[in-house]
């Protein structure tokens, strides 16, 4: 009766990966947990016009959580309408994104150690604006409604009431400037190479822009391609071994229970497979490993130039745009903006990219796909909710396909043939003698049962 196969594990690294995906998308839809609060939402809010005029940037936020939590009680309760609720909330964020602001010009006056700190204040102000910009033809004059803010002492502004509007335009501005001089990584001007990027076809609207993201796509992958090529051929070199490995797993499983007896010598014999063929099993990592710096190196460039980007325009991102499709998916007027069209399209391309990567276990291909899909899955849905400017999942998108195509390409090309290196069966010796395969070879019989060689017994000599 022949023995049924028995089911594949996952390895550590699998439910590692597993664990972290989970993890990460439960932080992504967790919301802040305001505290109790017993006061009313106008004491609240007078508050928070203090924490404004003294640039409590951090305090005023955690005050805001307090306020929301507030505020839909009232209305639970019948205390407050509905608008003059909405009202008071957007006020808030507004306040908030203010003393933000503030903060960051504050810092920059200072002339503080970290020269960036400033424009990282100012980034945060204008994250905290971006959603209420994205809805703000839903929100009607409050999107436009101004209210008095006490100017903070230290901060030289020339405002003493401000809208949701004008401080956004405001914010903009001065990000716009700002941009210009900040340097990725600490060396690299990302505004300046994607400003040359658009200018080398003339900074039109209908093509420079989203052209600019594809020529970015086609060096970043003829940077890697040597990497990336030889990652893919490792891959399928190493699923030549799997029937050997196949082997040494069998070989130390018990049938009845199919766990493994002794994993240390297993994984002794495996290593000493991979040192035969010469193949190192953590090689396909690194090409993947350097490349994650011209990933960030890109996304910072683009995220630099994302108010420029305002100004290009791709297929439906053409400025008729704006509105929302089956009530969640927005529509970008430009590539500057978000836009869950593009990111859908992004999706699509990396689950395919995903799907045609070559495995290094062809017994088990099935979780190894799996795997990865889940994780193209899980960041295409975690751009839904990135503000990121369309211009990025268009890069990213571009080189989807890009990928695609080396992977195809490189499926065509002919295998490396597995050789034995270091061996007496084969391959190259320090050395460079030449060795009789047949005289490297120890007779089974010569270790006893203990591991220990047998012990010579010299024989008798004939008496005459």
């Amino acid at each position: 009766m022949s023995q049924q196969p028995q089911p594949q594990k996952p390895n550590f690294m699998n439910i590692l990966m597993f664990g972290a995906v989970i993890y990460l998308g439960f932080m992504l839809f967790k919301g802040g947990q305001a505290p109790e609060e017993t006061r009313p939402s106008s004491e609240i809010f007078a508050q928070m016009k203090v924490q404004n005029a003294e640039l409590l940037d951090v305090t005023i936020f955690q005050t805001s959580n307090a306020l929301k939590s507030q505020l839909s009680k009232e209305v639970e309760s019948g205390d407050l309408e509905q608008e003059e609720a909405d009202r008071i909330e957007m006020h808030a964020a507004i306040l908030v994104a203010d003393t933000q602001f503030k903060s960051g010009l504050y810092r920059g006056q200072l002339g503080t150690a970290d020269a960036t700190w400033d424009f990282q204040k100012v980034t945060k102000a204008h994250q905290t604006l971006k959603p209420l910009f994205e809805t703000s033809n839903k929100k009607g004059d409050l999107w436009t409604d101004e209210f008095e803010v006490t100017p903070a002492p230290d901060v030289d502004v020339a405002y003493e009431s401000i809208s949701g509007k004008a401080l956004y335009d405001t914010l903009v501005d001065d990000l716009k400037e700002k941009s210009k001089s900040q340097k990725v990584m600490g060396l690299i001007p990302g505004y300046g190479m994607m400003e040359f990027l658009v200018n080398l076809t003339g900074a039109k609207p209908g093509f420079s822009y989203w052209f600019a993201a594809l020529i970015l796509a086609v060096l970043v992958r003829i940077a890697v391609w040597p990497l990336a090529q030889k990652q893919y051929m490792w891959g399928r070199q190493i699923a030549q071994l799997q029937p050997y490995l196949k082997e040494i797993q069998e070989k130390f499983k018990d049938k009845k229970t199919g766990k493994v007896t002794d994993p240390q010598a297993m994984q002794a014999e495996t290593m000493k497979l991979y040192k035969e063929y010469g193949m190192n099993p953590l090689a396909g990592c690194g090409p993947a490993l350097i490349q994650m710096p011209l990933f960030l190196l890109v996304y910072q460039c683009m995220m630099l130039y994302k108010f420029e980007f305002t100004a290009g325009h791709f297929l439906w991102m053409d400025g008729s745009a704006g509105g929302r499709i089956l009530g969640f998916m927005q529509l970008a007027p430009n590539v500057g903006e978000r836009d869950h069209l593009m990111v859908l399209l992004y999706g699509i391309t990396m689950v395919g990219t995903t799907l045609v990567q070559p495995v290094s276990d062809p017994n088990n291909w099935k979780q190894q796909k799996m795997m990865g899909v889940g994780m193209a899955l899980f960041f295409s849905i975690a751009m839904f909710f990135w503000p990121i400017p369309a211009a990025f999942p268009i890069y990213w998108t571009f080189t989807n396909l890009l990928t695609g195509a080396h992977t195809l390409y490189a499926y065509r090309q002919p295998i490396p043939k597995l050789e034995k290196v270091g061996t007496a069966e084969g391959g190259h010796f320090p050395s460079g003698g030449v060795i009789d395969a047949k005289a490297q070879q120890v007779d089974p019989d010569f270790f006893g049962k203990t591991g220990t060689p047998k012990k010579v017994k010299k024989k008798k000599k004939k008496s005459r």
